[in-house]
């Protein structure tokens, strides 16, 4: 994450929105921290320092679109 943060890398562009692919059924009743968006291991395993730090840990993928994931959005 850090990485990608920092540019390095050759991940370029907007790495979140060009590179997590995943069809949802209902994004309302889909948890975004539970989910195996990258990988075997849900989200709040992989990146366990931003589980922690998360205010709404039971967010929904509806309710993170809602606040904003971009840079400087309410998700963050």
């Amino acid at each position: 994450m850090a990485s990608i943060r920092d540019g390095l890398g050759d991940v370029g562009g907007v790495w979140f929105r060009d590179n997590i692919v995943c069809k949802v059924g209902n994004r309302e009743n889909t948890l975004f921290w539970s989910e195996h968006w990258v990988g075997s291991l849900p989200l709040c395993v992989q990146f366990g320092r931003l589980f922690d730090l998360a205010v709404n840990k039971f967010i929904s993928i509806a309710e993170m679109f809602l606040l904003g994931c971009e840079d400087g959005g309410a998700t963050w």
